[in-house]
């Protein structure tokens, strides 16, 4: 079969310069772009039109459709320019409306993934913080700890050990910041019934409170 010599010839971008060798058992020929870069391609693909330049024509159409997210806004961040690429992904140099400044890839924003530099995370955290603390603290006194169940050694919070060898039970009550009741007792049943007296005295009139307060607030939401 008679080689066909392709110099001079053009292909597209293609410049055929000379014989480039074999490549994949086909006649290769070097091929310098327009864009100033040599390739060596087969005669095959250069008459049947499947390489037409050394790769840059492909990039550049691949730019020319490629989505521009520039100027959007995704959550409290706008997009400023294009940075480059992050895994597999375009990646995007977006401003928060904090002021900081994040590259973060086209995914993360069109999906909806990120939606600031990290600022309105911290603050729903510093929100759920403080939405705890006001339920815990009702009337000066920490809800959580009125009905938190006891580690004590006897099974009744605030009782425990004393020092005195004479009274070694002790009972004692925390409330408001302050410890309104501390006694030693010579039995166990003594430090117990001493401990829940007081708790009805300090904790009973808040608990009673609390439910009234929360029945009224049922019997308006079942009005409403």
């Amino acid at each position: 079969m008679t080689k066909i010599d392709l110099t001079g010839m053009r292909f597209g971008h293609l410049t055929v310069l000379g014989e480039g060798g074999r490549k994949h058992s086909e006649v290769a020929w070097l091929c310098r772009c327009d864009c100033g870069k040599e390739v060596i391609v087969t005669g095959y693909k250069l008459r049947s039109g499947a390489t037409n330049s050394c790769g840059c024509l492909r990039s550049e159409n691949g730019k020319k459709h490629a989505l521009d997210l520039t100027g959007q806004r995704f959550g409290r961040l706008t997009v400023i320019e294009r940075a480059g690429r992050i895994s597999s992904f375009a990646a995007w140099k977006c401003r928060c409306d904090c002021g900081n400044e994040v590259i973060l890839p086209s995914n993360s924003l069109r999906q909806g993934l990120v939606k600031s530099c990290g600022c309105l995370q911290r603050e729903k955290g510093h929100e759920q913080i403080k939405k705890m603390r006001d339920v815990a603290l009702r009337d000066g006194t920490n809800v959580n700890i009125i009905s938190k169940k006891t580690k004590s050694p006897f099974g009744v919070r605030g009782v425990g050990h004393s020092n005195n060898p004479k009274k070694p039970y002790e009972a004692k009550l925390f409330f408001r910041g302050k410890t309104v009741f501390r006694e030693t007792f010579e039995t166990l049943e003594e430090a117990i019934a001493a401990r829940k007296a007081a708790e009805k005295e300090y904790y009973q009139p808040l608990i009673e409170k609390w439910q009234q307060e929360k029945t009224a607030q049922k019997e308006r939401s079942d009005h409403e």
